[in-house]
């Protein structure tokens, strides 16, 4: 009984954290909103992923001294591990094949007359005036922050107390909780699904980060090169066919990565149980 208290616990301290820091930051931001005035105002309202980065920035370094404070590492809890080549590339190609997937998802005459806000929610986190921004926010630093909060804090903390298919689904389940509606609460319970099953698979949370924000990036493009609005020509059945391909390759690919490395994975955790 005592690790299942001690898993709540933690759970629940590294999502307080989280929650008073986006409280923190969005109280601020909104007092420095108010005080700007003219071109400033105009910026900063263009670029609202700003207060996502500084989120994921504070919020970090709050993990980072309640881990000094335990005398441990966050980077060791997380398993910033290397992950060799293949891997990295396997990791792309999920990424890629998941964007194509969502893409055309998102594109179905049935999704698109039963399904809205989600286009609105994909313009307001990627939607940044300033290409640069946009990237290390969107793209880069809050992907790469999730990542380490619930795949490395949150999934690893159930892992203790919990039979590995049970955590992984209530990860998941924490991970959509977080997301800003129901349709990307949907797409985050599956994608939370894909990242823990990476991170499991090449014991890194790289492999986690790689696939988040490989798959924003594909996104991102997506958007930029208009890629969204020229799906609107094809008919419902040419986006079933590529949702059926992607699907396929997210699935031989992923299979392909537990195949070649899970094995050693584990094996190297016995031995290191046992030695312990």
């Amino acid at each position: 009984m005592k690790k299942y208290w001690s898993m709540i616990g933690n759970i629940l301290l590294y999502l307080a954290i989280l929650y008073v820091v986006m409280f923190s930051v969005s109280s601020a931001t909104q007092s420095i909103y108010k005080g700007l005035e003219g071109a400033a105002k105009q910026w900063l309202l263009a670029n609202q992923t700003i207060a996502m980065v500084a989120i994921s920035i504070l919020a970090v370094l709050g993990y980072m001294l309640v881990f000094k404070l335990r005398r441990k590492s966050l980077t060791a809890q997380c398993k910033f591990k290397a992950i060799d080549a293949k891997a990295i590339l396997a990791l792309i190609t999920i990424s890629l094949a998941m964007s194509i997937f969502s893409t055309s998802f998102l594109r179905l005459s049935l999704v698109q007359r039963n399904i809205t806000g989600l286009g609105e929610t994909v313009e307001a986190f990627m939607g940044s005036a300033s290409l640069i921004i946009a990237l290390l926010s969107a793209v880069i630093i809050v992907p790469a922050f999730e990542e380490i909060v619930f795949r490395g804090l949150v999934f690893n903390e159930m892992k203790k107390a919990l039979p590995l298919g049970a955590a992984i689904v209530l990860q998941s389940l924490v991970f959509s909780l977080y997301q800003l509606n129901i349709p990307t609460a949907v797409f985050g319970f599956v994608g939370g699904i894909l990242f823990a099953l990476a991170y499991e698979w090449l014991d890194s949370i790289w492999a986690s980060i790689i696939l988040q924000t490989v798959s924003c990036f594909f996104m991102f493009m997506f958007k930029r090169v208009d890629f969204f609005h020229q799906l609107f020509d094809l008919s419902d059945g040419l986006l079933i066919t590529a949702i059926l391909i992607s699907l396929a390759v997210v699935i031989y690919a992923a299979l392909r990565i537990k195949h070649k490395y899970y094995k050693v994975v584990k094996a190297n955790a016995n031995r290191h149980a046992y030695a312990v």
